[in-house]
């Protein structure tokens, strides 16, 4: 600009002191000569112009750059922390509500090393743009100003999730043996169960996972029951004692399964060889992967030897039993500190010649976070509450009955802890507890619920009113699961499980061991809410 303000005032002067009468020629060609030096002076200055203010949208842009790319490293650290490093999601058969994680954030690793956008904005056009991966400062020690330990931590984690991936998408076979005891009445309501199972799993691209299972069940009510008790089983009451009670049944069950993240679907039988069988199955949606998940499914009731497999009257050659539960739920789960989660269920109960039955279910609860300090490990602490309600008392074992726990009222307080982590690198182990009271009401129940003529003969017959007595029963209930994974070789997995539960009018004790080859080597086991799959636990 000054060069033009210079060539404008020589112009000028040159005209004013130009002698009058001078020829035109001379103003035209110093006229002509000025408009030539301001348009290429224009020209140029337009040039820079241009020239500066890319190089300042350049720096902004990269100013920009910079920032999204330490937003999206501290969103991508954070979301590590809220992973299955730190913190679970539970879901869930019900949706498991979300385990928030209580341990130290994971610093942003590359916060101070990155240039800043105000940095960029005041820097001289001269002056070069520092590199994107430019290294930490260092102090006046030497030292850099990351701490090294954050960024093996870091890194860790991201390996442990990579494993986890692995995990979650490796084909795997495997086998496992379970047994389940159940106290009662030896005969009647006792039963032990033996499980012996195999299953192959794969992916089927970005679908979901694919498992197909069988399994060899051997059931026993413990032997024939007494003489008292045996006057209570299938038509006895009306005809008398009734010899060599149905005490035990063998068959084998199949399955498939498909499973992604939001949803799940599986379709199968139980055991063939048993008495009374039929199809199960069942479709589980958690739409979005949001809080709320929708259940519908058809499963065997398991209480009891009748209720499982049937049993077989030689009075009237039938067999009854074989109950099924064909349910339909809602449930949600919100919340971190704490977590709230609740499910409300209905379920129509059906058997061979068994009396139909309908049951309602409430179930929810709060659950806390508990600091440990440290990172591959979490507690979390809470309350629940159970209730449920059947329509009628189908507890026994006489024809018409269902031989399975069906009280009128049941309420079940309790507090409850959940406790697992990491041993290692090869070791996973999670172990839940419950303890509080519980107390139903049975109402009376006739011997025949569906047979008036055998209701008659069996009060001619014991010249007393043919019904079960109705009950108020309350106690301590209790419940303890301990689970247990350990990575033998990177392609072998080994799993073990143990549940007692005296919920309800009897002890549960289930107790199990699996192993799985998984054709992708592993580092780290899956994690402790995926190591009891549908196909290891005893129906």
């Amino acid at each position: 600009m000054p060069d033009l303000r210079r060539s404008i005032l020589i112009a000028v002067s040159m005209v004013a002191l130009a002698p009058a009468g001078a020829p035109a020629a001379m103003a035209d060609n110093a006229s002509g000569a000025l408009d030539v030096r301001m348009k290429a002076e224009l020209s140029r200055l337009q040039s820079e112009q241009h020239h500066l203010e890319g190089q300042l949208a350049m720096a902004h842009e990269i100013a920009k750059l910079q920032s999204h790319i330490n937003q999206m490293r501290q969103e991508l650290l954070q979301s590590l922390q809220h992973s299955n490093g730190y913190s679970r999601h539970l879901s869930s058969r019900t949706p498991n509500p979300s385990l928030s994680s209580t341990t130290e954030p994971v610093p942003p690793v590359y916060a101070r090393v990155q240039p800043q956008p105000e940095a960029m904005a005041n820097r001289t056009t001269n002056e070069p743009l520092p590199p994107i991966n430019a290294e930490a400062p260092r102090s006046s020690s030497g030292e850099t100003e990351i701490q090294s330990g954050h960024v093996a931590d870091a890194r860790a984690h991201i390996e442990q999730q990579i494993e986890k991936l692995r995990a979650q998408l490796s084909t795997w076979v495997g086998g496992g043996v379970g047994s389940r005891a159940r106290t009662g009445t030896t005969g009647l309501s006792k039963l032990n169960e033996t499980n012996v199972n195999a299953a192959a799993s794969t992916t089927l691209g970005n679908l979901g996972r694919l498992t197909v299972s069988a399994s060899n069940v051997h059931l026993s009510a413990g032997g024939q029951p007494d003489a008292a008790d045996a006057h209570l089983v299938g038509s006895a009451p009306a005809f008398g004692f009734v010899p060599n009670v149905t005490d035990r049944a063998t068959g084998t069950g199949f399955s498939l399964l498909f499973a992604r993240p939001d949803l799940q679907m599986d379709i199968g039988s139980t055991p063939t060889g048993f008495l009374e069988h039929g199809l199960t199955g069942g479709i589980a949606w958690q739409p979005g992967g949001g809080p709320l998940s929708l259940q519908a499914d058809r499963r065997p009731v398991v209480d009891s030897l009748l209720s499982y497999a049937g049993m077989y009257d030689p009075y009237t050659g039938s067999n009854w039993g074989g109950v099924f539960a064909n349910t339909v739920q809602i449930a949600a789960g919100a919340g971190q500190d704490p977590a709230r989660y609740g499910s409300l269920s209905y379920a129509v109960l059906q058997g061979s010649h068994v009396a139909a039955n309908h049951r309602w279910s409430v179930d929810g609860g709060l659950r806390w976070p508990v600091a440990t300090g440290i990172p591959d490990e979490q507690v979390h602490v809470g309350i629940n509450m159970l209730f449920m309600s059947y329509a009628k008392n189908l507890s026994f074992f006489t024809l018409g009955q269902g031989g399975y726990f069906s009280p009128q009222t049941f309420y079940r307080p309790s507090a409850t802890v959940d406790w697992e982590g990491y041993m290692g690198a090869h070791a996973v182990w999670k172990l839940s507890g419950r303890l509080g009271w519980q107390t139903f009401q049975q109402s009376s129940s006739p011997y025949f619920p569906m047979d008036p003529a055998l209701q008659a003969q069996a009060s001619a017959v014991n010249h007393q009113y043919p019904y079960y007595p109705a009950q108020n029963v309350s106690s301590i209930a209790y419940a303890v699961t301990g689970q247990l994974a350990y990575l033998f070789a990177p392609q072998w997995l080994g799993t073990g499980w143990l549940r007692m539960d005296n919920s309800r009018n009897y002890q549960d004790t289930v107790a199990g061991v699996s192993l799985q080859y998984y054709f992708s080597p592993l580092s780290t086991p899956p994690d402790p809410d995926s190591l009891i799959k549908p196909w290891m636990t005893p129906q």
